[in-house]
């Protein structure tokens, strides 16, 4: 994620964080797919050391990942 400039006092609020990830998303079009985040934490709890998923460009009116061939 791109940096995000957070005051301090907002930094634990989860609704100002959610706001500045969605911000992000709408500048970049990018964004990490759940089931991609989902497998990473599986494989977390069960004690492996899995690759961090990278985030995906979105775009289109249906939010289609782009495949870069």
């Amino acid at each position: 994620m791109a940096k995000t400039t957070l005051r301090e006092e907002d930094a634990d609020d989860p609704l100002t964080l959610a706001n500045a990830r969605f911000e992000h998303f709408l500048k970049t079009q990018q964004s990490i797919p759940w089931a991609l985040v989902s497998t990473y934490l599986d494989q977390r709890a069960a004690g492996k050391s899995p690759q961090r998923p990278q985030p995906q460009t979105f775009f289109g009116d249906h939010g289609s990942p782009r495949i870069d061939a």
